[in-house]
């Protein structure tokens, strides 16, 4: 067989692979929003439907404003915000300094920061249990939003130290000779 003949065999072949994985990932999807725009009775009929017969939000407006969904919102909301703010500023600074000063003992650091992404979050239970016990922190955002953090610090580290990385260092030192009073100037 030639290369064209091959090509235009392997190609449908492809197309046709990726279209049956892209609707077996989005059909539970498509089901989901199905399922929420039908009434009560037509979503346990069997067998089951595929397209609503008549089509109904009467159950997003029952989440919102029977249940505790708007709660559940903002509490996810104040969690997400919290620790990206605090693991943002942490690992910032840790990258840039990590990416732009030399010290001594930098790759067994940047190895110890990766190991922590291999130990099990479940080895940490009972020692949070008990410092959150003892510093009177149970059940609140702020342990909440320090542990998330503490979790996404290592990873955030490995991230933003590969954008610093990018950056020439031409860039501070084009700062440093036009006058730049940055704690780098000062540092170096």
């Amino acid at each position: 067989m030639s290369i064209k003949t091959r090509e235009l065999i392997h190609k449908p072949f492809v197309v046709l692979v990726v279209i049956v994985v892209t609707v077996l990932i989005l059909f539970p999807l498509y089901w989901m929003l199905s399922t929420s725009l039908k009434f009560e009775s037509e979503v346990f009929r069997l067998p089951p439907t595929l397209f609503p017969d008549l089509i109904t939000t009467e159950n997003f407006v029952f989440a919102w404003t029977e249940t505790s969904m708007p709660t559940y919102f903002l509490n996810s909301g104040i969690y997400v915000l919290g620790t990206l703010m605090v693991a943002l500023f942490c690992a910032s600074l840790a990258s840039y300094s990590i990416s732009r000063f030399k010290f001594r003992g930098k790759a067994v650091f940047l190895l110890l920061v990766l190991l922590t992404q291999l130990m099990p979050i479940t080895t940490l239970i009972v020692p949070l249990f008990i410092n959150l016990g003892n510093l009177g922190l149970m059940n609140s955002r702020p342990s909440m939003i320090v542990i998330y953090a503490a979790i996404q610090i290592p990873i955030a580290i490995w991230l933003l130290l590969g954008y610093f990385n990018s950056i020439p260092r031409d860039i501070d030192e084009a700062a440093r000779i036009d006058g730049s009073r940055t704690s780098v100037y000062f540092l170096r």
